[in-house]
């Protein structure tokens, strides 16, 4: 399978709910189906099975809806990865991240809500290194699940796709570990962002594509 490309059947079998919603859901939709049953078992059986059925739609249609959710953002990175399709890049997966600087409340514009804005709050990565920006899917684990950020495209000039944009500012190398600062525009404070591990290859991509774009870099 290419990278990101599974449907969404596929994607609800290899993803989790995370432990913590999951049994109080469950739990509550069989106290409330539980109900229904208690409530109707003394009408006619074509009320105990529009209140069953009811309750069991609702449920599907609530977990669909989130699953939904993530997919989107999950699939997005599949969908910028087809247009870089006559384009070389490098993928590098389960890059560890710490996330430096990222306020939530420093968002410019909450309503409408939009799911592509990205929220810098992961611990991991996919990243892809195209010929002139680095695209950052970030993703969080934790009791069993993991959520997807939406991808978002670190450019120094031109991107490649048509994911949202955040510009370079500047990076470094300290401590084994790559820093690089950026700005998002739908954020009013500058985020920094620290690359664990694939160092070397994280750098090479950086020293050729900032030598490449001086003038973008403060």
């Amino acid at each position: 399978m290419e990278f990101r490309q599974e449907k969404f059947l596929t994607f609800i079998r290899i993803t989790k709910l995370p432990f913590i919603f999951v049994w109080p859901f469950n739990l509550g939709f069989f106290i409330l189906l539980l109900i229904v049953i208690i409530q109707t078992i003394n009408l006619n059986l074509g009320s105990l099975l529009v209140g069953v059925s009811f309750i069991s739609l609702a449920f599907i249609g609530m977990k669909g809806f989130i699953y939904g959710m993530n997919y989107k953002m999950y699939s997005r990175g599949g969908e910028a990865i087809r247009e870089l399709s006559d384009s070389k890049y490098i993928i590098l997966n389960e890059v560890k991240v710490y996330i430096k600087g990222f306020d939530l409340f420093s968002v410019k514009k909450i309503f409408p809500p939009n799911i592509n804005k990205t929220i810098y709050d992961f611990n991991n990565s996919d990243l892809v290194l195209t010929k002139k920006s680095i695209i950052l899917m970030g993703k969080g684990f934790g009791l069993g699940f993991i959520g997807f950020a939406y991808p978002v495209e670190l450019i120094f000039d031109a991107g490649m796709t048509s994911l949202p944009k955040a510009r370079i500012i500047q990076w470094t190398e300290k401590n084994s570990r790559i820093e690089i600062q950026f700005e998002d525009p739908n954020y009013s404070k500058g985020i920094k962002i620290e690359m664990k591990n694939e160092i070397d290859t994280i750098k090479q991509w950086l020293t050729k594509v900032s030598v490449a774009h001086p003038h973008k870099i403060r």
